[in-house]
């Protein structure tokens, strides 16, 4: 039978701490279990966790994004260099009939478009890449060993680690949900916590304090799983196998597939 333990967090990360209540049953019963813990304030860590987010990774993804947008103009340009240079053909100079069905070419974007972009030599933007992946890195390794640090200072949150080691075996599959209003203590990494790398089959998953339970014994139930595929933008990629891949197991399914 598949368990399901909820681990819910209630408080201020950096202010007040966390109190945290820890529920353990199998689904659409009564928890069996129920444990309690508080884990203390820790400013540097609410520190750490805007350091690595809202500063490193957010300017690494601004980085590589600024990158491969010159890399496409970049392109741009050059095709349509190409094409402005490329000689007539002499059948064409001779026959004054138009294609009737002429290939319609995207308009190529003017040099002048790319701004001070063009300015940015290529070597540099790697070299600029290159370092702030190593700081975004450096301090993801951090964030980890403060957050582990935090974790092992609570005496009530160990007891809390090593009752839910009991509880939940390792050859058993669960379900565990952190529930939390706050985005912050959802960028915890949450996986670095001993009671999931000991556990490859229980995987943290992520919900708000104020979701409506459904009443024991009455959930709903679908006759057939429904998938939501969002394939995104096709210009510049071939969408179409991977429309065709899922529509093939539609078919074998039976599954309820929306794009």
């Amino acid at each position: 039978m598949v368990k399901r333990a909820i681990l819910k967090c209630d408080g201020d990360l950096a202010r007040t701490g966390l109190r945290v209540e820890l529920t353990i049953g199998e689904i659409d019963r009564d928890p069996l279990v129920r444990l309690t813990a508080t884990l203390e304030p820790a400013p540097d860590l609410h520190d750490c966790i805007k350091q690595h987010w809202d500063e490193n990774y957010r300017s690494l993804v601004v980085q590589r994004t600024r990158s491969l947008l010159l890399e496409h103009l970049d392109r741009s340009v050059v095709e349509s260099s190409e094409s402005s240079e490329s000689p007539e053909s002499p059948e064409s100079s001779e026959s004054n009939t138009p294609d009737p069905k002429p290939d319609r070419q995207p308009n190529p974007i003017p040099p002048d478009a790319l701004g001070d972009m063009r300015a940015i030599h290529p070597k540099a933007l790697r070299k600029t890449r290159q370092a702030l992946k190593e700081q975004c890195d450096q301090s993801e390794i951090e964030l980890r060993q403060r957050f582990q640090a935090w974790l092992d200072a609570s005496p009530t949150f160990r007891d809390l680690t090593l009752r839910a080691r009991d509880e939940l075996r390792i050859e058993e599959p669960s379900l565990f949900v952190i529930q939390h209003d706050d985005l912050e203590v959802r960028r915890l990494p949450w996986q670095e916590w001993s009671l999931f790398r000991d556990r490859p089959k229980v995987e943290p998953s992520y919900g708000n304090l104020m979701g409506n339970q459904l009443p024991l014994g009455e959930s709903p139930r679908r006759d057939r799983v429904r998938i939501l595929v969002i394939l995104g933008n096709c210009e510049g990629i071939n969408t179409d196998a991977d429309r065709q891949f899922f529509q093939a197991i539609q078919q074998e399914s039976g599954a309820d597939i929306v794009f």
